[in-house]
């Protein structure tokens, strides 16, 4: 088997747009968390986005942690996990995106900045969009196509020749039990290609004259 590479270029343009749009996501989810003042490095970032309740962990501990050990009053205590709370609930649904993102868009991280590789992006997207088709297979299965095409040129030019009708395209009518029908080339293939049923729906055709 001979095999050659073919790219969808539908598919691949459809990816390369998702990718692109998953990779704003990225983005935002990146600027969310800069903006409530979290690290973005590739550290963080990653665990933030191990799982879908890393961020919710991350938050619980951290409001944990600022509260310590110590005595903290009752309503501190309160208005501490409310603020973490709020904070939660203003980035979750962006971290959540950008974590499903992260799963087909490639990024480069430098410190706490977060860029877009878009050259693997779209690697990825034609890789993706590329598959090994087998041509020659397509060779053989094409002969058998055009062995078909033959055989039906053939058989018109039989029926023009004998002023017959033409059974591809208009069929050929007969009649059963008081009804009139007509059988189509395809139908007669597909049903009963027999011969006695060929007789039955031809006869029509060759009446002794």
């Amino acid at each position: 088997m001979k095999y050659e590479k073919f790219t969808d270029e539908d598919q691949f343009q459809k990816l390369k747009k998702e990718a692109m749009e998953a990779s704003m996501h990225v983005l935002n989810g990146i600027e969310a968390l800069k903006n409530e003042g979290i690290p973005t490095d590739e550290k963080t970032i990653k665990m933030l986005t191990a799982a879908p309740d890393a961020l919710e962990t991350f938050i619980r501990d951290s409001a944990k942690n600022q509260i310590g050990t110590g005595f903290v009053p009752p309503e501190e205590k309160s208005r501490i996990y409310k603020v973490y709370s709020e904070l939660l609930g203003r980035i979750n649904s962006k971290v959540q995106t950008m974590r499903e993102s992260l799963a087909i868009v490639p990024i480069i991280f430098d410190g706490d900045n977060v860029e877009i590789d878009y050259k693997s992006l779209e690697k990825i997207a034609l890789e993706k969009a590329t598959q090994l088709v087998d041509v020659e297979g397509i060779a053989e299965y094409y002969s058998k196509v055009q062995a078909i095409e033959k055989a039906m040129n053939e058989l018109r030019a039989y029926e023009i020749e004998k002023g017959l009708p033409d059974f591809q395209n208009s069929g050929l009518s007969y009649s059963e039990d008081q009804f009139f029908y007509t059988s189509k080339l395809l139908d007669f293939l597909r049903y009963d290609s027999s011969l006695e049923n060929f007789k039955k729906i031809a006869k029509r055709s060759f009446l002794k004259k």
